[in-house]
């Protein structure tokens, strides 16, 4: 929990992430892994805030944008890129947003499991 947790934060404070960041060996599978946990909880409150951080770690790498190509910048069109430079921002601020709902969804499931112990 601790590990997606960090990852959500770095999404926050970085802006987003393209989608080759989510592909790292250790972030691969991420939201996979919390939810094969979610499968072997009992507790219902438990069980969905974990299927809700999973969810919202697919929801932020749904809106990574893909790797860029080189660019060429002509001085006869200097706004040529910028359509495709709102569209990026539109995903990644998405992005971020998915990110926070995921630290929320983390913040819940330690609180339950802290809850549980007791």
């Amino acid at each position: 929990m601790a590990e997606i947790r960090d990852h959500f934060q770095s999404i926050v404070t970085g802006g987003g992430w393209l989608s080759s960041l989510f592909l790292l060996d250790e972030r691969r599978g991420a939201g996979q892994r919390v939810r094969d946990c979610a499968g072997r909880v009992r507790d219902q409150l438990l069980k969905r805030a974990l299927t809700e951080v999973a969810g919202a770690w697919d929801a932020a790498f749904g809106h990574a944008p893909g790797e860029r190509g080189a660019r060429v910048y002509s001085l006869d069109n200097p706004g040529e890129y910028r359509e495709e430079d709102r569209i990026e921002r539109e995903k990644l601020d998405k992005q971020v947003e998915e990110a926070r709902n995921g630290l929320v969804a983390c913040a819940n499931a330690l609180d339950r499991l802290n809850q549980l112990d007791r």
